[in-house]
């Protein structure tokens, strides 16, 4: 990493970025600060309701005027230059980095996590770990929550060979890592075996390991070694070969991408850049999009993101003393579905004390439930994962889920409600003479009205209110939102919801455009 030192210097003059500091105006009365944001902002709209281009468009410019590092994530193929043309027009062009197959830049991630700054460095479980997050996103719900047994199956393999690795070459190459794993024996008695010695990677590398650490004397790799040699040659070995080879086509799905094409050039060689650039301000904008490069792309940016994440959660230029010198990072998602993990629920819990601004995107509550898993398991982890957002904010939707959704999120209020009532009376008599007179009859009829108040138990705003917020759009120039916070009210409107208009003036994306509707 020694290469990339000059492109990051944590002892340069940093500029001061107070917590109250405004960021943007929602209404006269009100206006979002750079505390605000660390609560994490959590955006819904469905297509054309001018989420992107107002809410946040609105959004972006204001981090980048405030001076923010951040990482920018893609699923559609317009996100990069819309990001590019967003540095532009705040003057942050020059804090672009742009991470992708044609873009030159080099990030050998193995590497990094093994000699990171931190306690944790050169740990062969966090790597471990660390895949097997990456890997929750492409079968939701059956990695981080499947099978224990096949879990740490999987996570013991990986782990010895890494180590084992680690110990042989004096670092980690993920291509000897790989041949680690298919060239392991099959057998105990294979393990005696002349020819598997010669041809095996795992045997190489278990000799030369034995030789270096031989060599050194070091109490804990001679235990260590020990451990790998007994899984590989004792454990490993006699396992029943169902299971054995479940385990390790496991392994090899999850590493595959890693050894071929674009991600093992961007992923696997040499390092040009750090994630600790962003504490100088850089954007890093990861130039895969889903939307082009599918499960090559989905799969870069969430490896990264989480590497990220890691990074900021042991975040080391923080001063307790002077909150206001640390530099804010936010974190950035448009199609958010594609790229969201559990572990992102946990991030949420100590973002505020990392100083991120998590901001995610979607049109809609069943693309998380698509992307979770769509038993109740998605359902209940997509719902964690929205709680973790104190600040949500919602345009036009036509989707019922999400608009009922945020009907309960608003809650429900007692309002009075009048009520009128009539009634009517008639009464008839008849009374009969005596002495030969004649008898009379008599008439009457009563009117009356009544008016009563009862308190009633009203929802805020009913889902309907969501289909009839109006669209952005070239001859509207705005679009309507509502926006909902926790734990604090809206001078505006003296409760913790506010409608709102977003302007989608290009040149003027912060134009406050009157407020509550």
């Amino acid at each position: 990493m020694d290469e990339t030192l000059e492109r990051f210097n944590p002892r340069a003059s940093r500029p001061v970025f107070p917590l109250s500091a405004p960021l943007l105006r929602v209404s006269s009365r009100d206006q979002l600060t750079v505390k605000d944001a660390f609560e994490g902002i959590h955006v819904f709209g469905g297509l054309g309701s001018g989420k992107s281009s107002g809410s946040g468009q609105s959004l972006a410019h204001a981090f980048l005027r405030s001076g923010f590092g951040g990482l920018v994530l893609a699923a559609k193929t317009d996100e990069v230059q819309r990001w590019v043309d967003y540095a532009k027009a705040t003057g942050r062009e020059a804090s672009v980095l742009k991470f992708g197959p044609e873009d030159g830049e080099h990030f050998n991630f193995i590497r990094y996590e093994m000699q990171r700054p931190g306690a944790g460095a050169g740990i062969a479980s966090n790597l471990v770990n660390l895949f097997e997050q990456v890997l929750e996103i492409q079968s939701p719900g059956k990695v981080v929550g499947g099978d224990p047994y096949w879990r740490q199956a999987r996570a013991q393999l990986m782990r010895n060979a890494i180590e084992l690795v680690q110990l042989a070459r004096g670092e980690v190459d993920f291509d000897d890592v790989a041949a680690v794993i298919r060239s392991a024996p099959l057998t105990r008695q294979e393990v005696k075996d002349p020819d598997w010695r010669n041809k095996s990677v795992c045997a190489r590398c278990l000799a030369e390991a034995f030789d270096k650490v031989k060599e050194s004397g070091n109490p804990q790799d001679i235990r260590s070694l020990s451990v790998i040699a007994a899984y590989f040659q004792e454990e490993f070995a006699g396992l029943d070969p169902d299971p054995r080879s479940s385990v390790v086509s496991m392994v090899g799905a999850l590493t595959d991408m890693l050894l071929r094409g674009p991600l093992h050039t961007m992923f696997m060689t040499r390092t040009t850049f750090i994630p600790e650039l962003l504490y100088s301000g850089t954007i890093i904008i990861l130039n895969m999009p889903v939307h082009e490069y599918n499960d090559a792309g989905k799969f870069a940016q969430v490896l990264f993101k989480t590497i990220v994440q890691r990074m900021l959660e042991r975040r080391s230029d923080l001063d307790r003393k002077n909150e206001d010198a640390a530099r804010p990072i936010f974190l950035w998602a448009d199609e958010a579905q594609f790229f969201a993990t559990p572990q992102d629920t946990m991030f949420q819990t100590t973002a505020r004390s990392s100083r991120v601004a998590t901001v995610y995107m979607t049109q809609n509550l069943p693309n998380y439930y698509d992307a979770f898993g769509a038993d109740s398991g998605g359902r209940d982890r997509a719902k964690k994962l929205l709680g973790a957002f104190g600040i949500k904010i919602f345009h036009a939707n036509g989707d019922l889920e999400t608009n009922e959704y945020a009907e309960r999120l608003f809650g429900k209020h007692h309002v009075w409600r009048e009520s009128h009532g009539t009634n009517e009376s008639e009464t008839w008599g008849k009374s009969s003479g005596g002495g030969g007179v004649a008898g009379s009859s008599s008439y009457s009829r009563t009117l009356g009205s009544s008016r009563n108040w009862t308190q009633v138990l009203e929802s805020q705003y009913q889902a309907k209110v969501l289909t009839e917020l109006r669209r952005g759009g070239k001859e509207r120039g705005f679009t309507e939102a509502i926006i909902f916070r926790a734990g604090d009210v809206w001078k505006a409107t003296n409760t913790n919801i506010l409608p709102l208009r977003f302007s989608q003036d290009v040149e003027e994306p912060l134009k406050f455009k009157g407020g509550p509707s």
